[in-house]
Protein backbone atom coordinates (compact mmCIF):
# COMPACT_ATOMS: atom_id res chain seq x y z
CA UNK A 1 0.00 0.00 0.00
CA UNK A 2 0.81 3.64 -0.94
CA UNK A 3 -0.46 6.38 -0.19
CA UNK A 4 0.59 10.05 -1.17
CA UNK A 5 -0.52 13.64 -0.94
CA UNK A 6 0.30 17.07 -2.76
CA UNK A 7 2.70 19.13 -0.74
CA UNK A 8 4.14 23.10 -1.23
CA UNK A 9 4.43 22.48 -4.96
CA UNK A 10 2.28 21.65 -7.34
CA UNK A 11 2.35 18.36 -9.10
CA UNK A 12 4.91 17.16 -6.28
CA UNK A 13 3.90 14.37 -4.12
CA UNK A 14 5.22 12.94 -0.61
CA UNK A 15 4.91 9.64 0.41
CA UNK A 16 3.12 10.02 3.58
CA UNK A 17 2.59 6.02 4.48
CA UNK A 18 4.14 3.15 2.37
CA UNK A 19 3.75 -0.99 3.17
CA UNK A 20 5.94 -2.79 1.27
CA UNK A 21 3.40 -5.84 0.55
CA UNK A 22 1.35 -4.64 -3.07
CA UNK A 23 -2.13 -5.18 -2.86
CA UNK A 24 -3.02 -3.18 -5.95
CA UNK A 25 -3.83 -5.47 -9.60
CA UNK A 26 -1.42 -5.47 -12.41
CA UNK A 27 -4.09 -3.27 -14.17
CA UNK A 28 -3.69 -0.40 -11.47
CA UNK A 29 -0.05 -0.37 -11.74
CA UNK A 30 0.60 0.16 -15.22
CA UNK A 31 -2.14 2.66 -15.85
CA UNK A 32 -1.44 6.40 -17.06
CA UNK A 33 0.28 8.77 -14.01
CA UNK A 34 -2.87 10.99 -14.47
CA UNK A 35 -1.19 13.57 -12.16
CA UNK A 36 2.32 13.54 -13.45
CA UNK A 37 2.47 16.17 -16.46
CA UNK A 38 4.83 16.15 -19.69
CA UNK A 39 5.66 19.35 -17.76
CA UNK A 40 6.42 18.23 -15.06
CA UNK A 41 8.49 15.21 -16.79
CA UNK A 42 10.71 17.74 -18.64
CA UNK A 43 11.56 19.77 -15.66
CA UNK A 44 12.32 16.21 -13.52
CA UNK A 45 14.21 15.20 -16.43
CA UNK A 46 16.63 18.19 -16.82
CA UNK A 47 16.93 18.40 -13.06
CA UNK A 48 17.83 15.06 -12.77
CA UNK A 49 20.07 14.89 -15.39
CA UNK A 50 20.79 18.29 -16.71
CA UNK A 51 20.88 17.36 -20.29
CA UNK A 52 19.19 18.32 -23.31
CA UNK A 53 21.87 19.06 -25.91
CA UNK A 54 21.62 15.59 -28.32
CA UNK A 55 18.59 14.15 -26.31
CA UNK A 56 15.87 13.16 -28.19
CA UNK A 57 12.09 11.26 -26.77
CA UNK A 58 13.50 7.59 -26.04
CA UNK A 59 16.15 8.76 -24.10
CA UNK A 60 12.95 10.39 -21.70
CA UNK A 61 11.26 7.36 -22.16
CA UNK A 62 14.20 4.93 -21.28
CA UNK A 63 15.24 7.74 -18.23
CA UNK A 64 11.95 7.58 -16.46
CA UNK A 65 11.17 3.43 -16.72
CA UNK A 66 14.90 3.20 -15.24
CA UNK A 67 14.90 6.14 -12.26
CA UNK A 68 10.76 5.47 -11.68
CA UNK A 69 9.51 2.45 -13.50
CA UNK A 70 7.00 4.72 -15.35
CA UNK A 71 6.08 3.62 -18.97
CA UNK A 72 5.33 6.72 -21.36
CA UNK A 73 4.43 7.04 -24.95
CA UNK A 74 6.10 8.50 -27.52
CA UNK A 75 4.40 11.55 -27.68
CA UNK A 76 4.13 12.18 -24.00
CA UNK A 77 8.14 11.75 -24.40
CA UNK A 78 8.09 13.80 -26.73
CA UNK A 79 6.24 16.77 -25.36
CA UNK A 80 8.91 16.21 -21.80
CA UNK A 81 11.09 16.71 -24.07
CA UNK A 82 9.98 20.01 -25.83
CA UNK A 83 9.08 21.33 -22.41
CA UNK A 84 12.66 20.58 -21.10
CA UNK A 85 14.46 22.50 -24.13
CA UNK A 86 11.37 25.23 -23.59
CA UNK A 87 12.87 25.42 -20.13
CA UNK A 88 17.01 25.52 -21.56
CA UNK A 89 16.18 27.50 -24.21
CA UNK A 90 13.29 29.58 -24.11
CA UNK A 91 9.91 29.79 -26.06
CA UNK A 92 9.83 31.28 -29.75
CA UNK A 93 7.33 33.58 -28.42
CA UNK A 94 10.39 34.87 -25.59
CA UNK A 95 12.87 35.10 -28.64
CA UNK A 96 10.25 37.24 -30.35
CA UNK A 97 9.76 39.05 -27.39
CA UNK A 98 13.76 40.10 -26.48
CA UNK A 99 14.28 40.49 -30.24
CA UNK A 100 13.94 44.94 -29.25
CA UNK A 101 16.56 44.73 -26.83
CA UNK A 102 18.52 42.23 -28.33
CA UNK A 103 19.55 44.14 -31.16
CA UNK A 104 19.54 47.34 -29.21
CA UNK A 105 22.53 45.24 -27.48
CA UNK A 106 24.03 44.49 -30.96
CA UNK A 107 24.43 48.04 -31.09
CA UNK A 108 25.90 48.94 -28.10
CA UNK A 109 28.52 46.32 -28.08
CA UNK A 110 29.66 46.85 -32.05
CA UNK A 111 29.09 50.49 -33.16
CA UNK A 112 28.44 50.81 -36.70
CA UNK A 113 26.26 47.73 -36.79
CA UNK A 114 23.18 48.21 -38.76
CA UNK A 115 20.33 46.97 -37.59
CA UNK A 116 16.25 47.03 -38.61
CA UNK A 117 13.08 45.56 -37.17
CA UNK A 118 10.09 46.35 -38.94
CA UNK A 119 6.45 45.39 -37.11
CA UNK A 120 3.21 45.22 -39.52
CA UNK A 121 0.36 47.41 -38.41
CA UNK A 122 -1.20 44.91 -35.15
CA UNK A 123 2.32 44.83 -34.09
CA UNK A 124 3.22 41.53 -35.61
CA UNK A 125 6.98 40.50 -36.74
CA UNK A 126 6.99 41.11 -40.24
CA UNK A 127 11.02 41.61 -40.98
CA UNK A 128 14.31 41.73 -39.35
CA UNK A 129 17.90 42.81 -40.67
CA UNK A 130 21.54 42.26 -39.02
CA UNK A 131 24.72 43.48 -40.37
CA UNK A 132 27.81 43.77 -38.16
CA UNK A 133 30.50 46.42 -38.02
CA UNK A 134 33.36 44.22 -39.38
CA UNK A 135 31.31 42.86 -42.55
CA UNK A 136 30.48 46.28 -43.34
CA UNK A 137 34.27 46.98 -42.90
CA UNK A 138 35.06 44.15 -44.33
CA UNK A 139 33.33 44.31 -47.77
CA UNK A 140 36.00 46.62 -49.21
CA UNK A 141 38.48 43.88 -49.20
CA UNK A 142 35.93 41.41 -51.00
CA UNK A 143 35.67 40.08 -55.09
CA UNK A 144 33.24 42.58 -56.20
CA UNK A 145 30.09 40.13 -56.17
CA UNK A 146 27.45 38.91 -53.40
CA UNK A 147 25.95 36.16 -53.28
CA UNK A 148 22.13 35.70 -51.51
CA UNK A 149 19.79 32.98 -50.77
CA UNK A 150 16.67 32.33 -48.84
CA UNK A 151 16.11 29.00 -47.04
CA UNK A 152 12.78 28.11 -45.18
CA UNK A 153 13.00 28.23 -41.49
CA UNK A 154 11.51 25.35 -39.80
CA UNK A 155 9.86 25.82 -36.30
CA UNK A 156 6.14 26.98 -34.33
CA UNK A 157 6.30 30.07 -36.62
CA UNK A 158 8.47 29.35 -40.09
CA UNK A 159 9.63 32.32 -42.00
CA UNK A 160 12.32 32.56 -44.18
CA UNK A 161 16.35 32.80 -43.63
CA UNK A 162 17.69 35.52 -46.31
CA UNK A 163 21.86 35.84 -46.61
CA UNK A 164 24.22 38.03 -48.52
CA UNK A 165 27.85 36.37 -48.42
CA UNK A 166 30.77 37.68 -50.70
CA UNK A 167 34.42 35.90 -51.04
CA UNK A 168 37.24 37.23 -49.54
CA UNK A 169 41.23 36.87 -51.67
CA UNK A 170 41.31 33.13 -50.54
CA UNK A 171 38.27 31.98 -51.90
CA UNK A 172 36.51 32.08 -48.25
CA UNK A 173 33.07 32.60 -47.48
CA UNK A 174 32.52 36.30 -45.84
CA UNK A 175 28.98 36.53 -44.29
CA UNK A 176 27.76 40.44 -45.06
CA UNK A 177 24.30 40.67 -44.20
CA UNK A 178 21.11 38.02 -42.66
CA UNK A 179 17.73 39.08 -42.45
CA UNK A 180 14.64 36.60 -41.24
CA UNK A 181 11.49 37.69 -43.16
CA UNK A 182 8.02 36.12 -42.55
CA UNK A 183 7.67 34.81 -46.46
CA UNK A 184 10.11 35.37 -49.17
CA UNK A 185 7.67 37.17 -51.67
CA UNK A 186 8.99 39.89 -53.97
CA UNK A 187 8.13 42.73 -51.40
CA UNK A 188 10.75 41.18 -48.83
CA UNK A 189 13.49 40.45 -51.47
CA UNK A 190 13.28 44.08 -52.08
CA UNK A 191 13.32 45.50 -48.56
CA UNK A 192 16.56 43.00 -48.24
CA UNK A 193 18.06 44.39 -51.33
CA UNK A 194 17.53 48.13 -50.22
CA UNK A 195 19.03 47.25 -46.89
CA UNK A 196 21.93 45.48 -48.29
CA UNK A 197 22.49 49.33 -50.31
CA UNK A 198 21.92 51.17 -47.25
CA UNK A 199 24.84 49.41 -45.98
CA UNK A 200 27.52 48.69 -49.01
Amino acid sequence: MLRAAVKNEPNTFWVTKYLKSHTCSVSDRVRKHKRCTTKYIGKLFLDRTGLIEGIVPQHIRDSMRRMFGMKLDYTASYRALKHAQDLVWGTAEEGYANLPSYLQRIKEANPGSVTDLVCDSEDRFKYCFLSFTASIAGFQYLRRVIVVDGTHLTGKYGGVLLVAAGQDANFQIFPLAFAVVDAEDNESWEWFFNKLRDCF
